[in-house]
C-alpha cells in the first residue's frame, strides 16, 4: 500500500474515533467516514447531492462537517442502498 493512501486510511480512522456518531456508523454498520472531504465542505452550502451514495461514507463527512446542509443521496445498488438506509435512519433531513 503507498503512503498517501495508508494517510488518508489513518485520518479517516482518528476521525472516526473523535465523534461518537462517526464511532458508532463505523462499529455498528462497518461504514467509514469520507474524512478527505471535509475540506470541501462548509457551512455555505446549502444543498449535496451524493449520487452513488454506496454505503454512505460521503453523506457522513456531510451529516458531521455540515449538519446544516440538506443532503440527496441516491444509490441504486440494492446492497449499499440497504446498508445507507440503515445508517441513516431516523435522519430526517437526508
Amino acid at each position: 500500500m503507498d503512503l498517501p493512501l495508508l494517510l488518508t486510511r489513518i485520518d479517516k480512522l482518528v476521525q472516526a474515533l473523535r465523534s461518537n456518531g462517526l464511532l458508532w456508523a463505523l462499529l455498528r454498520y462497518q461504514v467509514l467516514v469520507g474524512a478527505e472531504h471535509r475540506k470541501i465542505l462548509s457551512p455555505n452550502l446549502a444543498t449535496v447531492v451524493d449520487i452513488g451514495a454506496n454505503r454512505g461514507q460521503f453523506s457522513l463527512a456531510v451529516r458531521h462537517w455540515s449538519p446544516e446542509v440538506r443532503v440527496f443521496a441516491f444509490e441504486p445498488l440494492s446492497g449499499p442502498a440497504t446498508r445507507f438506509r440503515r445508517v441513516f435512519y431516523g435522519d430526517s433531513p437526508m
